[in-house]
């Protein structure tokens, strides 16, 4: 009753606003969801991805590589089996500095565990010359701005090989399949995230009907 009190313009203004609300509410919860699944999908790929670490680092001889991951329990588990240096989002600068300096200056340090949001930029670590995405982003301008931080200054130029360690047929693959996919259509790091998880929504509702 008290809507009809407003003009005709109004109510609609306001129906459309509790549409808007509505729709955002849902997307909200569906993104939590796909980050439950995304988490999932990390610790059931833990332990193969810890194997697959070892064997590049016997492989590798001396090289370094930076280990970049999104969920802290991953990473956390990571550093520790490694014996790390780990860089993650709310860590005190002088914390990260010295991860930063262990790695770059250290010999027998060949591995830096790295939260994607923490250590994106702002950080040089080219000693590196490996990459390594045990979790996906959801922008490739995250990952090209990742692996940025491994390649070579003016003082010593060199590139890095990146590695993305993915499971098939998981909510992960998909989201590498999306990313190439907007890599595709408008370039490298042209497009926000917001795009990328629309289409993942609508790919798994899709394939749920």
């Amino acid at each position: 009753l008290q809507l009809l009190e407003y003009s005709e313009e109004k109510r609609e203004k306001m129906l459309m606003a509790a549409a808007r609300l509505e729709s955002n509410n849902l997307y909200s919860e569906v993104l939590v969801k796909i980050n439950a699944l995304r988490q999932t999908a990390a610790q059931e790929k833990l332990k193969a991805t810890i194997e697959w670490l070892e064997e590049w680092l016997e492989d590798a001889g001396d090289e370094k590589i930076l280990v970049y991951g999104i969920h802290r329990a991953m990473n956390e588990a990571i550093s520790e089996h490694f014996k790390a240096p780990l860089i993650y989002g709310g860590m005190d600068s002088a914390t990260r500095l010295n991860a930063e300096t262990e790695f770059q200056e250290n010999s027998v340090v060949r591995m830096l565990v790295c939260s994607i949001d923490a250590a994106g930029v702002g950080l040089t670590l080219t000693a590196a010359t490996n990459v390594a995405f045990v979790e996906m982003p959801w922008r490739p301008m995250d990952i090209d701005q990742a692996v940025g931080r491994a390649y070579g200054r003016l003082s010593d130029v060199h590139g890095a090989n990146a590695y993305l360690i993915t499971t098939p047929n998981t909510i992960e693959d998909k989201i590498v399949k999306l990313i190439e996919k907007k890599r595709g259509i408008i370039g490298k790091g042209a497009d926000g995230d917001q795009s990328i998880i629309s289409d993942l929504i609508n790919d798994l509702f899709k394939n749920t009907k």
